[in-house]
C-alpha cells in the first residue's frame, strides 16, 4: 500500500550535529490531503546529496562562533526553525488555498560544551534606556564533505544572534560529565 499526501508545505526544520553518531536533518511537513492506495505507483524521492556527516567533518576553522562558545570543547550543536505556516482561506473552499510563512523566522541554535569551569557569563539588571544586555553575534557553521574536503553544508544564521539562556547540568556524584548549554536566538 501507499499513502499519497498532496499540497504539503514545509513546516519546520532542525539539524543536530552530535559527537556520538551521525549529523541529522529533520523536516516536518503540513498538509490537508491524504489518500490510501492499494497499489504503489509512486517512486521514492531522490536525495541531492548522499553524504553522511559525523563529528570529524565539522570545519572548526571555517566556522564563526559566538564568543561564549568559541574555544570551548563543543559536544553537540542543534539548530531549529519553525516556519509557523498559517492557513489562508477563501470563499467557496473548505480547506486552505495556501499556507504562508510569518516573517521574520525565529532560528534557535544551541551549543552544548564540556564544562571545565564556570560559564563566566555576566548578568546585570542595571540597564538604562541606552544600554542593552543583548549583544548580537554571528553564527556560521560549516561541515566538510568527507570525500573531497570541500564545504558540504553551511549554516549561516546571520549576525543577529542573541544569547538567551545558559544551562549547567551534570557533574554530580554519580560520575556524569558536567556540560553547559548556550542557547541563542536570531531572526534570519
Amino acid at each position: 500500500q501507499e499513502v499519497v499526501m498532496s499540497g504539503m508545505f514545509l513546516s519546520s526544520v532542525s539539524y543536530t550535529i552530535p559527537t556520538d553518531g551521525f549529523a541529522t536533518e529533520e523536516c516536518s511537513f503540513l498538509g490537508d490531503n491524504k489518500i490510501f492506495n492499494a497499489t504503489s505507483s509512486v517512486s521514492a524521492p531522490s536525495a541531492d546529496q548522499n553524504v553522511v556527516l559525523r563529528r570529524q567533518h565539522w570545519d572548526e576553522s571555517g566556522s564563526e562562533l559566538p564568543t561564549e562558545v568559541s574555544g570551548q570543547n563543543i559536544t553537540n550543536i542543534s539548530i531549529s526553525a519553525d516556519l509557523g505556516r498559517e492557513a489562508m482561506y477563501k470563499l467557496g473552499e473548505f480547506g486552505p488555498f495556501h499556507r504562508f510563512v510569518n516573517f521574520p523566522l525565529e532560528i534557535s541554535c544551541e551549543f552544548e560544551v564540556s564544562s571545565t569551569g564556570l560559564d563566566e557569563v555576566e548578568i546585570t539588571q542595571d540597564v538604562d534606556c541606552q544600554t542593552s544586555l543583548l549583544t548580537e553575534q554571528p553564527i556560521l557553521i560549516k561541515m566538510c564533505d568527507p570525500s573531497d574536503g570541500t564545504t558540504s553544508y553551511s549554516f549561516d544564521l546571520g549576525s543577529g544572534n542573541v544569547l538567551g539562556s545558559v544551562n549547567y547540568q551534570g557533574g554530580d556524584s554519580g560520575g556524569g560529565n558536567a556540560t553547559t548549554s548556550f542557547s541563542y536566538t536570531g531572526y534570519n
